[in-house]
């Protein structure tokens, strides 16, 4: 399996190349942030989904599996050959995602 974790301005660019990539039924998309009108202006959302998780937005439109939660060290199994790609911008789970 393959996560992106994080789905604000580039996890939200890099969802629909990456499952173009990997397959969306090989993709799993973490976040426990919601669409706000903040993100529009760089985010890939409209306002539609202002309130929508991001995750479970983008895994709508791209057809992808989600997790509307956010990342923490040993929330979620994954093994040795899963991709973690973290897209976050706070530093405490960059670095669990680094240490898993």
């Amino acid at each position: 399996m393959n996560y992106i974790i994080g789905c604000g301005g580039v996890g939200s660019a890099i969802v629909p190349s990456f499952c173009l990539l990997r397959g969306p039924d090989e993709v799993t998309l973490i976040d426990g942030d919601t669409i706000e009108r903040k993100n529009l202006d760089r985010q890939m959302f409209d306002a539609r989904q202002i309130g929508l998780n991001k995750a479970q937005a983008l895994a709508g439109r791209y057809g992808c599996h989600f997790i509307a939660e956010w990342f923490s060290r040993g929330k979620f199994r994954h093994y040795r050959t899963d991709w973690l790609i973290c897209l976050v911008d706070n530093h405490r789970t960059r670095l669990e995602a680094l240490e898993v």
